[in-house]
């Protein structure tokens, strides 16, 4: 189970509905791999719902408020083409010495 924002994920749909098998659905108790712009179709398995590109975000390290813009596949792609804010910070504070 993950808590994102105030919701609670126990599985998560990466499919949707799309293909007879109903996707692929995965544990939220396991680790993650890479967040990207096909996250805009993952469904919550308890009731359907989409992920939302806060929560999205949140997954990448982003505060819930985070200003995304533009359309909802575009909000995904930015939230998914990015370096997480805290992994940018490790490389630049490692860099920099």
């Amino acid at each position: 189970m993950v808590v994102i924002g105030n919701d609670v994920w126990i599985g998560a749909n990466t499919r949707a509905n799309r293909k007879p098998g109903g996707g692929n659905l995965f544990s939220t108790d396991n680790p993650a791999w890479c967040l990207t712009e096909k996250a805009r179709t993952w469904t919550r398995e308890s009731d359907g719902a989409r992920l939302a590109s806060s929560q999205a975000g949140v997954l990448n390290g982003f505060p819930d408020d985070f200003p995304w813009t533009g359309s909802r596949s575009r909000q995904f792609l930015q939230a998914a083409n990015v370096v997480a804010p805290q992994v940018a910070a490790a490389l630049l504070a490692e860099v920099a010495g």
